[in-house]
């Protein structure tokens, strides 16, 4: 970008708030990913009571249920940081060098930490190491692939054994492994969804760059322009 430009700031997204971007930006991603998954889990428990025998009785919410993420990086770790606190369970995490796997829950904070400080989770608790496969193949109610596009292909998509995909990358799966999933049966929650609160608050960041004027003030002439309408009518 060049700063010389008055719209400078405006022309990305995705900025630290020091440079222009919105405060506690990395939270909207776990926190609007993890709402899409569970608004899935809800509404396929309630509408479909074959698919929702699928996931286990009880409540339609992220409490008590597990789940399996592909990737455990900027978006990954929030993802199963926010199921977490919700009550979830993270089962399994699978990277590019290394997959964890522990039915009782594998401990988040402890994860992000080492993540943090090696950039790896090699070396983090070598009794949960597992070959991909095997974590791949876990059984639990939500696969999360947060990693990169196409990273599920036909040469691991009939390996997943949950109910429901949450496609929580750009373009995680190519159109063959879509396919695979289909044929068994597994909803797939697209990236269209599940990446709807992160293109929001991309949105807001760039209307406050392009308007040059803080969140509270636009949201000043929101009320303001209603009022007047209001008034209008």
């Amino acid at each position: 970008t060049n700063p010389h430009n008055v719209h400078h700031a405006a022309t990305v997204v995705g900025k630290k708030a020091a440079g222009g971007g919105l405060q506690r930006q990395e939270d909207v991603y776990g926190v609007g990913f993890s709402h899409a998954i569970e608004e899935c889990v809800r509404a396929f428990a309630v509408w479909n009571q074959s698919f929702g025998s699928k996931i286990g009785g009880g409540s339609f919410s992220l409490n008590n249920r597990s789940i399996v993420v592909q990737g455990f990086g900027f978006i990954g770790r929030r993802i199963a940081s926010h199921v977490t606190e919700n009550g979830g369970r993270l089962i399994a995490i699978v990277e590019k060098d290394v997959a964890l796997m522990d039915p009782n829950g594998i401990d988040v904070v402890e994860a992000r930490a080492h993540m943090r400080a090696n950039r790896s989770l090699i070396g983090y608790r070598p009794d949960l190491h597992v070959p991909a496969e095997e974590a791949l193949k876990a059984t639990c109610d939500v696969f999360v692939t947060s990693a990169k596009q196409n990273v599920l292909t036909p040469n691991n998509a009939h390996l997943i054994q949950a109910p429901i995909v949450a496609e929580c990358a750009l373009g995680a799966m190519t159109p063959e492994a879509q396919a695979i999933l289909h044929d068994k049966e597994i909803f797939i929650v697209p990236d269209m969804c599940t990446t709807a609160a992160a293109d929001l608050a991309h949105y807001f960041e760039w209307v406050k760059g392009i308007g040059h004027v803080r969140l509270g003030r636009l949201e000043k002439r929101h009320r303001y322009a209603t009022q007047r309408d209001m008034i209008d009518a």
